[in-house]
């Protein structure tokens, strides 16, 4: 460890003194000439010849979805098959439509009747990624899978609006009338963080309908207790952050704002405004002026208040009258309030904010359970400013626990690496990972430098990096982590050395049909999740089909572009029937969608 800090150290060294005159040349002549390639006339047959190739499969795919056992699995396939077929053949991608919503309700109903929450969870999540894919296709079909597939307890509960929001948030840019529709129904059912990407998406394609919205959910919040109803509280808060202009109250720093006690992912943008949605000064007047009303409230709490603080700005400006009260009920809040929240409140303000420096004068002033945590962040800080040197200057000085300081240490590597690689720096993003470990996270980052410079025509570079990621690993890997990065240099070798990849896949099928294989012996008498069901391999949520043979499928997949006959040969080669199945999907969607 000690060999690769200090090489590490002088090479980030070498970084900075290099990296001005790295951005300063511009994009690098390609190393190598690219081979003459074929006419224009040979190279268009030979892609009519491949696509030809793979709607034969796509048929093959349609009838293997029918030797399937499992349900989830036919449909799988069947979604596959629909989602190929949708332009080219629309009458039969709808019965495929109709297959698969018999199927869906046939598995609810099982799970209804055994009360079986695992099949539940199935069913929903087969639900939720046939809406996704409908709603960009046809809206009105997907609302006609949402309502045929609901289980008999209704539509009520949380998970089925979440499926009404995923729908809404689809169809949007499609049908902002129907969007608009099914968000006013759910607004009845009660406020949901989900729809301020509603407005953001009717705000992109129908601003007259995000407005309508708008004021429906003002209309909402002014009928609710903000002081005892925390969730419409802090939506309010959010959805301020949407609609104030972009700088509204001095804003616009670029930080986004969540409200405390928020663990919803919202689309506030940037300060007090600059939200992903349009602005709307009227609303934001609607909200500042509930939110004012409900912080001057004696039952407000003052955790609410606390983060209503971070909007003193908008409100100011929008609630001027109200502006001095405000002010005087946020100091009282900051002088009852924690120490430690104080000074991460301080802290966070300064690192959102200031400089580094102003960074770690605040962190050294923390208490010392809380300085290491500070610490980090400042390390990050800089890493993310490209002053790799002082992160771990940071790290090294600061970081007291061994694994932690190690951890941060590496992955400050890989980030000087990446970042001497997108000035096109190669040689230098080589010359960072010197002494990495472990090798598989060493091979890895080779992988995606290599593809990185192969991009930008240094093809003898990123050649030479796969060959000494191919030498870190065992053509036989001992784990998932080692089958995974292997995997990745197989992938950028499609890049550069189509037959490279292939040599690699190519050995590795025997040692994953064992795999499997042993799985499926092993798969009841292991704690872990079940990867198979009444014999057969689940195509999805199993983790033999999630962690080793997807990750297999769609590297072949990837070097099917440069011989697809030579991938289709390999994927028939593959055990069970389950296998051989997804890697066809891959090879199909490679084919005729990516």
């Amino acid at each position: 460890m000690i060999r690769f800090a200090s090489r590490a150290l002088f090479a980030i060294l070498v970084f900075s003194l290099l990296i001005a005159y790295a951005a300063a040349q511009g994009a690098p002549t390609s190393e190598e000439s690219a081979p003459n390639a074929k006419s224009d006339e040979n190279k268009e047959q030979k892609k009519k010849d491949v696509q030809k190739q793979a709607a034969a499969l796509l048929e093959q795919v349609v009838t293997e979805s029918k030797s399937l056992s499992l349900p989830q699995n036919q449909i799988l396939a069947e979604q596959t098959a629909f989602e190929m077929l949708w332009k080219r053949d629309r009458n039969r991608a709808k019965t495929l439509v109709a297959d698969i919503t018999a199927r869906v309700i046939e598995m609810q109903n099982r799970a209804e009747a055994d009360a079986d929450s695992t099949r539940s969870s199935t069913v929903y999540q087969l639900r939720m990624q046939m809406i996704q894919l409908l709603g960009g296709l046809d809206a009105r079909m997907a609302l006609s899978f949402l309502q045929a597939t609901r289980p008999s307890g209704g539509s009520h509960d949380s998970a089925e609006r979440q499926l009404e929001y995923t729908l809404t948030n689809q169809v949007a840019a499609n049908d902002s009338g129907m969007a608009l529709e099914l968000a006013r129904k759910s607004l009845k059912e009660g406020l949901s963080f989900q729809l301020t990407s509603v407005y953001n998406a009717l705000s992109q394609n129908n601003p007259d309908a995000a407005d309508q919205l708008a004021e429906d959910i003002v209309s909402k919040l002014k009928s609710e207790d903000l002081t005892a109803n925390r969730q419409a509280w802090y939506f309010a808060m959010n959805f301020l952050g949407q609609v104030a202009p972009q700088g509204s109250g001095g804003g616009g720093s670029g930080h986004a704002r969540v409200a405390p006690g928020n663990n919803v992912t919202s689309a506030v943008g940037g300060g007090a405004g600059g939200g992903g949605g349009q602005s709307n000064p009227q609303v934001a007047k609607q909200l500042s002026d509930i939110l004012v009303g409900a912080a001057l409230s004696p039952n407000m709490s003052q955790d609410q208040l606390r983060g209503l603080a971070q909007y003193s700005d908008v409100l100011e400006e929008y609630a001027p009258n109200k502006a001095a009260q405000l002010q005087s009920q946020f100091a009282k809040v900051q002088q009852t309030s924690d120490p430690q929240v104080r000074s991460w409140e301080e802290f966070n303000k300064a690192n959102s904010h200031g400089s580094v420096d102003e960074s770690l004068a605040v962190a050294s002033q923390a208490s010392p359970d809380m300085r290491s945590g500070m610490y980090q962040q400042v390390a990050w800080k800089a890493a993310s400013l490209g002053d790799f040197l002082r992160a771990r200057q940071i790290v090294m000085d600061d970081i007291a626990d061994p694994l932690q300081r190690t951890q941060m240490l590496r992955e400050i590597t890989k980030q000087a690496a990446f970042q001497a690689a997108g000035h096109g720096s190669f040689d230098l993003a080589r010359e960072l990972m010197q002494g990495y470990t472990p090798g598989e996270e060493h091979a890895t980052v080779l992988a995606q430098l290599a593809h990185s410079a192969a991009s930008r025509g240094q093809v003898k570079i990123a050649r030479s990096m796969l060959e000494e990621a191919r030498g870190l690993l065992d053509s036989r890997p001992e784990n998932a982590t080692q089958l995974n990065a292997l995997l990745q240099v197989a992938q950028a070798y499609a890049d550069v050395t189509p037959a490279s990849g292939f040599q690699i896949v190519e050995g590795l099928i025997p040692q994953l049909n064992e795999l499997i294989s042993a799985s499926a012996m092993l798969d009841g008498f292991t704690p872990y999740a079940r990867s198979f069901e009444s014999g057969e391999m689940l195509l999805k949520n199993g983790y033999v089909a999630d962690s080793l043979v997807r990750p297999f499928t769609d590297t072949l997949a990837t070097l099917a572009q440069a011989d697809f006959g030579r991938a289709k040969a390999l994927a028939d080669s593959m055990q069970p029937p389950e296998a051989r199945v997804l890697a066809h999907i891959a090879l199909v969607k490679k084919m005729l969608v990516d």
